[in-house]
């Protein structure tokens, strides 16, 4: 049995707080209101953390709310904008690596009724089926550390690319 179901889709949140509330406030609230967001939860703001426990909507409504990785859910991209400076100066280090180690379970991609292929920045050039993703095992701990040839969004592959190059003693940039 197939049902029609209206999906709000967000793009990148940025950690804008405020933003998500009012998102929420406009379109509803789950379960009345259907969510998927495509990543980008803890970047450039002073409320990381507010917004990715306000995600905490994945765990309540879990046919209602679905939430995709983005390129700043990686141990490099949370340490360059903020999001683990936040974690340690608020309560400690190890909620960022707990952060991290959620984050490893969010799927890269979705398809939508079988016609919308929705992901964070765009698919990689080496992605030639579905079936590519969906062999990715959860969690993926290992994208943080390593790239993996091939599948992942282009922009999560680069930013990886640069840490690896800056670990082997090169500039660091974001």
């Amino acid at each position: 049995m197939c049902r029609t179901i209206k999906l709000n889709i967000g793009g990148s949140i940025y950690n804008q707080y405020n933003n998500l509330l009012d998102i929420f406030e406009t379109a509803g609230h789950p379960p009345e209101s259907n969510y998927l967001f495509l990543g980008n939860y803890v970047t450039r703001g002073k409320q990381s953390i507010e917004t990715i426990c306000l995600l905490a909507y994945k765990i309540k409504y879990k046919g209602n709310f679905f939430l995709l990785r983005g390129n700043s859910e990686t141990k490099l991209a949370t340490k360059i904008v903020g999001f683990y400076g936040q974690c340690k100066m608020r309560y400690n280090p190890q909620i960022w690596k707990l952060f991290m180690d959620l984050f490893s379970y969010l799927p890269i991609a979705a398809i939508i009724e079988d016609k919308i292929f929705a992901l964070h920045g765009g698919p990689s050039p080496d992605l030639n089926a579905m079936e590519q993703i969906s062999r990715i095992r959860h969690p993926d701990k290992f994208l943080p550390q390593k790239p993996m040839e091939g599948v992942f969004p282009e922009k999560v592959e680069s930013k990886q690319k640069r840490q690896d190059e800056n670990e082997k003693g090169g500039e660091l940039q974001g």
